[in-house]
């Protein structure tokens, strides 16, 4: 009895050995692992205390308490903003428009580069043209050189744009403001033009669809077209060969005013 009872305790302390040296042996298995999820939380946490890179410093968090939202914009829009947006917002509600509309106009027109020109002569935040900023000085009381003031050139500019949107009272609100860009980037007189042909065509002059689909046809190559549409057999103001930035201007501009009311109060 004596005997085997020493062979269970051994054969027992063998179990328990072999029990320590799997445990052992586990441990050991996990030891890479543990480092790895240890290496991956250091690096978060590094990550959330790390200084923004010069990239990121171009982006300054905002956030719009009826979103809750937070949004990002660039460091341009943020400076324009913050210089001028007592201006926008003062000019902007003095002629009937929301001033996150006139920040859109600015953004596609200079990018907010405030001595932005371009290579047709059109200066400033909102790319006033030589004959147009002639009209706006003498309507406001300007100098033609006051309007280089990025003040002065964001209030000829609202004031402009007002006066085209005037010109389009028979349609609806959002329409009108699409015919008012198509006109304040390619003038009115080319937006008339493609009512003709959205008339001719049957379609309504007044609603945006048609008049995005008859500026192309302006063009030249559609001079059989024209035959019917006017007397002389060409558009009033000439073929018009660029439809395609007039198109993609309203675009951009109403796809930042879609932005900018998502993330602006």
């Amino acid at each position: 009895m004596g005997h085997l009872g020493i062979m269970r305790l051994g054969d027992n302390f063998g179990f328990l050995t072999l029990f320590w040296e799997v445990r052992v042996y586990i441990a050991f298995l996990l030891i890479p692992v543990v480092l790895s999820c240890s290496g991956d939380l250091n690096l978060g946490m590094q990550q959330a205390s790390a200084p923004p890179s010069s990239e990121n410093q171009e982006n300054i968090a905002q956030l719009n308490p009826a979103s809750k939202r937070s949004v990002r914009l660039d460091a341009r829009t943020y400076r324009t903003i913050q210089r001028y947006g007592k201006t926008i917002k003062r000019r902007a509600r003095e002629y009937g428009f929301d001033w996150r509309f006139v920040l859109a106009i600015m953004k596609q027109e200079s990018q907010f580069v405030p001595d932005a020109t371009s290579h047709r002569g059109a200066h400033g935040l909102m790319q006033l043209m030589p004959v147009t900023r002639y009209e706006v000085a003498n309507a406001l009381g300007y100098q033609q050189s006051d309007l280089a003031h990025p003040r002065h050139n964001i209030a000829g500019g609202i004031y402009y744009f007002r006066k085209v949107y005037d010109l389009f009272d028979g349609a609806e609100a959002g329409e009108r403001l699409r015919l008012a860009l198509a006109s304040y980037n390619a003038g009115a007189l080319r937006v008339y033009d493609a009512q003709d042909v959205a008339a001719y065509l049957g379609e309504h002059p007044h609603q945006w669809a048609a008049i995005r689909d008859a500026l192309p046809l302006l063009s030249k190559r559609y001079y059989t077209l024209h035959q019917y549409v006017w007397a002389d057999g060409k558009p009033r103001s000439g073929y018009f060969g660029e439809w395609k930035q007039t198109l993609n201007y309203v675009e951009g501009v109403m796809r930042y005013y879609k932005d900018y009311r998502r993330t602006l109060e």
